[in-house]
């Protein structure tokens, strides 16, 4: 049995009297294989091949960062980058009222929360996505405390 990695050249991968093989732990991208039958007067020719495409679902962000402290304005959440992930998904506990929302989904790399309307302790969490699915949500190392502006005078 052969295999072809992202259309590279064909490797053996096994060369037994076998008629099945077990593969795993393989990562994004195209697999080829084909087989080919021998005995004692030779081997026959090759099978035609057939391609695997693999697609599994982003690890999470390595790091999620939200302000410790908010007074009346807007600000970001920010996350690093996941490897193969096409969108991120933005959720905020509020551990004041036990409430959990996602509040943005987004390709880029940060999202911009509005300004808080009370007194909150917020706790912001971040999942990666493609198209195979999406990552556990990764917290952020802190609670966002937010104030409300004061009022006008």
């Amino acid at each position: 049995m052969q295999e072809q990695v992202n259309g590279g050249g064909w490797s053996t991968i096994q060369s037994s009297s076998a008629t099945s093989k077990a593969i795993s732990g393989k990562g994004n991208g195209s697999y080829g294989y084909r087989v080919q039958a021998c005995n004692v007067g030779g081997c026959g020719p090759w099978s035609a091949g057939k391609t695997v495409a693999v697609s599994k679902p982003p690890a999470m962000p390595a790091t999620v960062t939200a302000p410790s402290y908010i007074h009346g304005t807007s600000y970001y959440v920010t996350w690093t980058a996941a490897t193969t992930a096409t969108s991120y998904n933005v959720q905020r506990t509020n551990l004041d009222q036990g409430v959990t929302t996602i509040v943005a989904t987004t390709s880029t790399t940060s999202a911009l929360m509005p300004s808080p309307t009370g007194m909150n302790l917020l706790q912001y969490a971040v999942q990666a996505c493609n198209a195979a699915g999406c990552s556990a949500f990764r917290s952020a190392s802190n609670t966002t405390q937010t104030d409300p502006p004061g009022p006008i005078r």
